[in-house]
């Protein structure tokens, strides 16, 4: 009776907050969230599955999980729903969102920023928002890959790279 009740209760999240849904679940597999891919769209995503599944037996353990994220993506998309790339501000560490009825990435969601990283930027913007992408690495500690791979993708937005303002005597 109880796995009852929780189907009916997924199913009905499912059909009637359908980005709350997506939301949820994609929080619960973000390590085997593949941003780089799902963000390119749907045929993207039928597209890396196919690339998994011709590696059958070969295929690792995380590129099977990795391909039951991208079915349930494929599944969000076919279905009219929409990503939001994660954005400083906006964003919450490692919790999809949901945005004008869009998903929202959190900071994690990206190959390189890990749980804590995604945390620190977090609680960081949460004390004061950063002037510059710079003032959100040196507080954030964000690391020089992890970094690259948020300027790579937009999170920092149009915030400039450093304070531009130089002294001249």
């Amino acid at each position: 009776v109880a796995y009852v009740m929780m189907s009916f209760r997924l199913a009905w999240y499912k059909v009637y907050y359908p980005a709350e849904f997506y939301a949820t679940h994609f929080t619960s597999v973000v390590d085997d969230f593949n941003a780089d891919v799902i963000m390119r769209g749907p045929q993207a995503c039928l597209d890396r599955i196919d690339e998994i599944k011709q590696k059958g037996t070969n295929a690792t353990a995380k590129e099977k999980e990795e391909s039951l994220v991208l079915e349930v993506a494929y599944e969000m998309y076919a279905r009219g729903l929409e990503f939001l790339p994660a954005r400083i501000g906006e964003s919450r560490a490692t919790k999809f969102w949901v945005k004008d009825g869009k998903v929202l990435l959190p900071y994690s969601a990206y190959s390189g920023v890990g749980g804590n990283c995604a945390r620190a930027i977090y609680d960081a913007y949460q004390e004061k928002p950063f002037d510059t992408i710079e003032d959100a690495i040196n507080r954030a500690g964000i690391n020089k890959a992890a970094a690259d791979t948020l300027r790579e993708h937009g999170v920092f937005g149009d915030l400039p790279e450093r304070d531009q303002l130089s002294w001249v005597f």
